[in-house]
Parts: structure tokens; C-alpha cells; sequence
């Protein structure tokens, strides 16, 4: 590689001149003298003709920046709708997932205590007839208890009784009046039984009463969507309602998103 033969820098071969002193060929040193000639290795200088000065041109006032700032805020604003969209889907499909769920379990509670409640007015009513049977029979055994009296009373005027006799009627009245005791407490303990179920039916009828409600809130406000292709909104005891793939929406929200009513079960 060659050297500038004006300041001394190496150059490329086949050049006489460094880029910096080919464009400033009136260049002096910092001392204010021409720069000397390097030493070394030097090529041959070769005449070339002088190179035309270039014509200054009027630079081309440069282009104003486009600004970013719009599209950057509409980026953002497109990504936060975005964001925003995805969220409420899968807000809204978490919540219809909880609402079938919970329609459901309700539905089913509401069976149970209906059949729970069927139970325990059956056993209210044989719980009456058994007390009605232990009254019935308990007033047969006072009856049977006075007569017994009246017999052990004439036995024990009639001298001709005999002992035996007497000590029979004696433990007769003796197990009739312990079986009249039993009856007495069986009847309190069945007395007791009433009054328990009969509380326990007041309370779930109160209970069926709050659960009634909610279904028919459910059936009036809460309709059910079909993935079947026919845009039709169905009650939950509808015919046509297979109950398999579906979505829960209020009346007004499935209206809102197209949805119709079906024709026989809102018809």
C-alpha cells in the first residue's frame, strides 16, 4: 500500500492522493506551511488532467419528519380494544358457565326439597293416623281399665272369690295400667313428633316458597340459546330445548344479539 504524497496517510495502490487532500488541494499543515512531502515509498507522480470544480447545487430543503405519534396512538388504542375484547369474552363465558351451573344446582336442590318435602308430609299424615290409633286404643283400654276396676271391685265384694282369682284380676289391672302408661308416653313422644315435623314443614315450605321464586325470576328473565343454527331463544322447559350445547343470556342481551324467540314455547 502506497502513502498520500501530500500528507502522508496511506492510500489504496494507484493513488496518488488520500481522499481529505484530493478534496482540499489548497490544504496547508497547523504551522501554516504547505505539509512536507513523506518519506518512504513514494509512486511516481502522474499527470492527470484538473478536474472540474463541481457546481454547488441548492440543497433540497430536507423532508419534515412524519410524525408517529398518531399511529402509535392508534396502535395502542387497537390493542387496548383488544385486550379489553378478549377480557369481556372471557368474563361473559365464565359467567354463563356459572349461571347454567348454578341453574342447575338450584334446580336440583329444589327437587330434592320438593321430594324431602313430600316425605315428611306422608310421615306427618302417618304420624296422625298413628296417633289417632294409639287414642283410639287408648280409650279402649281406660274403658277396659273401668271395667277391669268394676270386675276387681265385685270380686272383692263376692267372698266366694277365690284368692286366685283376685291375684289374676290384681295383675291384670297391673299390666293393663302399665300398657295404659306406655300408651301415655308414646302418645307425648308422638305428640312431641308432630310438632317437630310440623316445624320442619313450615320451614321447607318457606324454604320451596324462596326456591319457587327464583325459578320463575329464572324462567322470566333467563333464556337459553341453542348451538343448533336457528337463532331462536328458548325457555328452559321448552320442547325444543335439548339442553346440550347452549348459552344463557337475559331475554334482552340474546334480543341484542339477534337472537329471536322460539315460536312454541314463547308462542
Amino acid at each position: 500500500m502506497n502513502t498520500c504524497i501530500k500528507c502522508g496517510r496511506e492510500i489504496p495502490d494507484g493513488e496518488l492522493f488520500c481522499r481529505e487532500c484530493a478534496l482540499n488541494p489548497g490544504a496547508i499543515s497547523e504551522d501554516g506551511h504547505a505539509m512536507p512531502a513523506p518519506r518512504g515509498k513514494m509512486q511516481k507522480p502522474v499527470v492527470q488532467p484538473p478536474k472540474p470544480k463541481p457546481i454547488p447545487q441548492p440543497s433540497a430543503p430536507a423532508a419534515p419528519k412524519k410524525r408517529q405519534s398518531g399511529h402509535g396512538v392508534i396502535i395502542a388504542i387497537l390493542c387496548v380494544f383488544t385486550a379489553l375484547s378478549l377480557g369481556l369474552s372471557i368474563y361473559l363465558i365464565a359467567n354463563s358457565a356459572s349461571q347454567r351451573v348454578s341453574l342447575r344446582l338450584r334446580e336440583s336442590d329444589l327437587e330434592e326439597r320438593e321430594e324431602s318435602l313430600a316425605t315428611l308430609e306422608q310421615s306427618l299424615l302417618d304420624a296422625q293416623q298413628e296417633l289417632q290409633s294409639a287414642k283410639d286404643e287408648l280409650s279402649q283400654q281406660a274403658q277396659t281399665i273401668e271395667e277391669l276396676q268394676k270386675n276387681f271391685t265385685s270380686a272383692q265384694s263376692t267372698v266366694s272369690q277365690t284368692q286366685y282369682d283376685m291375684t289374676t284380676q290384681q295383675a291384670e289391672l297391673e299390666r293393663v295400667t302399665a300398657e295404659k302408661e306406655a300408651l301415655e308416653t308414646e302418645n307425648a313422644s308422638l305428640t312431641q313428633s308432630i310438632e317437630t315435623l310440623t316445624s320442619t314443614n313450615e320451614e321447607l315450605a318457606s324454604t320451596n316458597r324462596r326456591y319457587v321464586t327464583k325459578s320463575k325470576f329464572m324462567d322470566a328473565y333467563v333464556v337459553f340459546v341453542e348451538n343448533d343454527g336457528t337463532g331462536y331463544y328458548h325457555k328452559y322447559g321448552c320442547d325444543y330445548f335439548a339442553q346440550t350445547s347452549f348459552w344463557a343470556y337475559s331475554r334482552k342481551l340474546a334480543e341484542a344479539n339477534g337472537y329471536t324467540p322460539c315460536p312454541h314455547c314463547f308462542g
